[in-house]
């Protein structure tokens, strides 16, 4: 039982609880095979070191990871929660920290004889960690007098971390246990970075006349949390026509639906799903939002080829008119659509080399809009050989921002390439499963 008296230090990990998150999320949302993450699960810090510390006050706390520059505005905010951030530069190759661990317990190590004194008898060291490599930290916590509660998803906790002490020095704690109290899913699909991938994306058009009693947040949200559980994959969305009010949208506010993984087409494994398929459950989909106002669910290809409907105009090809940035009203997004002219294909199966193919747009298997786009960028078949394997070092300054597939580099784990097996978006290359076996 915490008592007045009780002061705690808090070091977290944040890098093995982002990774260990996401795998928790997918495992109880019973994702399919070949989708070992959930890559939209975030986890609220502040929540997560409130239940932690259970009142008791905080005479440090310090969060470890690594910084790309796409996710400074996101340290910024940790730091506003009076938590120090020790950031790192990924490593050229992949995204693991590899100074992380080493830091952490230095800077533990130190703190323990530091703030003996300050933090007074009943002194408690809280660790966001159950990799081994921990393991230091404990040694000097007992020699110093502090008790040490470990916080960890049961799956990530080593057995050198659990039965290394007696239970009245160390506690364990398992965040399964708060999962759903300190989590939530990043649901909107960030079309201005991103654009809208054609291949995979639904389009479910909604009579506003009906969002008097249905917030179109709340919508949105029900849809991707349907959806998921549906095609047990995550999946993310976003609003065309943000302000549904506007007489330029008339009585139509259309929602893009988004399958996070792309198809497996590079790779000569199982695919993971086929989007086809998916769309079958259209009628579904229908049925289960037609009171909150949806009228039709389609594919984007339909969509964007289709006929007006009630004087709204589809979403244009994006080969056809300069780009432009994704506003919150009026405007259409960027679209990922085919180019005027394809080249000749003989055969209605995709090609398995997908970005990395050496022979691009003479290639007679099929291509996705955005694959060939990117031949057209690179045309040399040796430079894309090695498609999406790095992480791209200049993230919001990238030239490809808005079109991240036209960029060789990865814009995050859910982008990167493993040359190994070419599965996409689960881990880096030297992080490959078959490679470390």
């Amino acid at each position: 039982m915490a008592t007045e008296e009780e002061n705690v230090i808090l070091y977290i990990d944040n890098s093995n609880i982002f990774i260990n998150a996401g795998q928790h999320a997918a495992h109880i949302l019973k994702f399919r095979p070949g989708v070992p993450t959930d890559t939209r699960c975030r986890i609220d810090l502040s929540r997560m070191v409130a239940v932690a510390c259970r009142g008791r006050k905080a005479l440090r706390s310090k969060l470890y990871g690594s910084e790309p520059p796409l996710l400074s505005t996101v340290w910024d905010a940790i730091r506003d929660k009076d938590i120090d951030v020790s950031h790192f530069k990924r490593s050229s190759w992949n995204s693991r920290e590899k100074e992380i661990d080493t830091t952490l317990t230095a800077d533990a190590v130190d703190d323990l004889g530091e703030l003996k004194e300050k933090a007074g008898p009943n002194r408690v060291m809280i660790l966001f960690s159950g990799d081994k490599d921990m393991l230091p930290i404990l040694h000097k916590a007992q020699k110093h007098g502090w008790r040490v509660e470990i916080w960890s998803f049961r799956s990530a906790l080593a057995n050198e971390m659990k039965n290394a002490y007696p239970d009245d020095m160390v506690s364990i704690h398992y965040i399964d246990d708060c999962f759903e109290y300190v989590r939530f899913t990043e649901s909107r699909w960030d079309v201005k970075r991103s654009g809208v991938p054609a291949d995979r994306t639904m389009i479910l058009r909604f009579d506003t006349s009906k969002f008097e009693k249905n917030n179109p947040d709340w919508i949105l949200n029900k849809v991707v949390e349907f959806t998921s559980q549906l095609f047990r994959l995550p999946t993310m969305a976003c609003w065309h026509d943000l302000d549904h009010t506007s007489p330029a949208a008339k009585t139509l506010l259309h929602l893009a639906l988004i399958c996070v993984p792309p198809e497996r087409r590079e790779t000569n494994a199982r695919p993971l799903y086929d989007f086809a398929t998916l769309y079958k459950h259209k009628d579904m989909i229908h049925d289960k939002f037609l009171s909150m106002g949806c009228i039709l669910v389609q594919t984007f290809q339909q969509y964007s080829e289709g006929i007006e409907i009630n004087g709204f105009e589809p979403l244009k090809d994006s080969e056809k008119i300069p780009q432009e940035p994704f506003a919150t009203s009026g405007v259409g997004w960027t679209v990922v659509a085919p180019e005027k002219r394809r080249p000749a294909q003989w055969y209605t199966s995709m090609c398995k080399h997908g970005y990395r193919c050496m022979l691009g747009k003479a290639c007679h298997f099929g291509h996705t809009p955005e694959q060939r786009a990117y031949f057209k960028l690179v045309p040399d078949g040796s430079k894309r050989r090695f498609y999406k394997i790095k992480l791209c070092l200049h993230a919001n300054a990238c030239h490809h921002k808005a079109r991240p597939y036209l960029c060789s580099y990865a814009h995050g784990l859910v982008e990167a390439s493993c040359l190994n097996c070419d599965i996409v978006g689960e881990h880096w290359t030297d992080e490959c499963p078959a490679q470390l076996k």
